[in-house]
């Protein structure tokens, strides 16, 4: 058994003991002996009976002092809070989000807007585990998918803060390792590639933020990232922040969304946030194994009930052989 406070048992048991041997010193210390001038006592201390009486009287003051320590240090273990410790891996129920957001040159005018969003998408989840991947040339997962709710706000404040103050380079290191600009495929192929156990069944999805609008030449086409997504059973939502009618880029990116059973949004519409929520939650969420975690909880049932009884029966039994 484990206790939270040992040290409050310890010195329990410390200071019982000192209080104890302070009581057995003190006992008639300072008072004259009280005598009683009798005559033929040794005929009475020799009966057999007085003995058996005697023994009695003492086996029943070592009983006492027993049992009441036995109480005393009952509550101190009580007071000391015993606790146990078990190891569980509860399962979890979410869906699992690759946040796809394409930091070109086109895009960095905007992009605070699209991680602005993209915290009020994270605010609106329950449980879904997100992941954030930025691309250009190349892409660079910025962290991988995760459910800790704080971590996820801290690091999209700490990328949309990124553009606010000045575009800081070390949000896009990595990102520009090739030729070209915005190379669309390529990113949503790697935000494919971003999920983890790809053996298992769940809800996939990745929401992806782009004008779509590519300068060079990607290993994958958008239709061909769209492909795979689609083979994987991820669907892709898209935010375009040049959403336009007429827009041959637009209707490219729609097209490739839909394709995945996903859907297009523009940017700028007021309910863009709210009916992403909507399609993502339309999908079943999936249950996984979580981490594995400690768990610790008090057990001081046994020792308060222990407790409860001994001291009544402590002063019954004490009330019982005074009688």
């Amino acid at each position: 058994m484990d206790l939270k406070y040992p040290g409050l048992l310890l010195a329990g048991l410390v200071v019982g003991c000192l209080v104890a041997a302070l009581g057995w010193w003190q006992r008639d210390r300072g008072r004259r002996p009280r005598s009683l001038p009798l005559a033929n006592t040794d005929l009475l201390t020799g009966l057999p009976e007085f003995s058996r009486a005697l023994a009695r009287h003492r086996l029943r003051t070592a009983t006492l002092a027993v049992a009441t320590s036995g109480v005393a240090i009952l509550a101190l273990v009580g007071a000391a809070r015993p606790f146990g410790t078990a190891v569980i891996t509860p399962d979890q129920t979410n869906r699992d989000i690759v946040l796809c957001l394409d930091v070109s040159g086109s895009m960095t005018d905007v992009d605070e807007a699209v991680l602005a969003t993209f915290r009020r998408l994270a605010d609106g989840f329950r449980g879904e585990r997100l992941s954030l991947v930025v691309f250009n040339t190349s892409a660079v997962p910025v962290f991988p998918l995760t459910d800790d709710a704080q971590f996820l706000q801290d690091q999209l404040l700490a990328a949309q803060q990124a553009f606010t103050h000045g575009l800081d380079g070390r949000f896009f290191a990595g990102t520009l390792l090739g030729s070209g600009s915005s190379l669309i495929g390529d990113g949503v192929a790697t935000c494919v590639h971003s999920f983890d156990h790809a053996e298992a069944h769940r809800a996939r999805s990745i929401i992806l933020a782009t004008d779509n609008l590519p300068a060079g030449r990607s290993i994958f086409p958008l239709v061909e990232a769209a492909a795979l997504a689609r083979a994987a059973d991820i669907q892709i939502y898209a935010m375009n922040p040049a959403d336009r009618a007429g827009s041959s880029a637009a209707d490219e990116l729609k097209a490739a969304s839909e394709a995945t059973g996903g859907r297009y949004f523009g940017l700028g519409a007021t309910d863009t946030v709210a009916r992403i929520l909507a399609s993502v939650g339309e999908r079943e969420a999936q249950r996984i194994p979580g981490g594995a975690q400690l768990l610790r909880y008090d057990t001081p049932a046994g020792v308060v009930v222990l407790v409860m009884l001994g001291v009544p029966a402590v002063f019954l039994a004490r009330r019982w052989w005074s009688a």
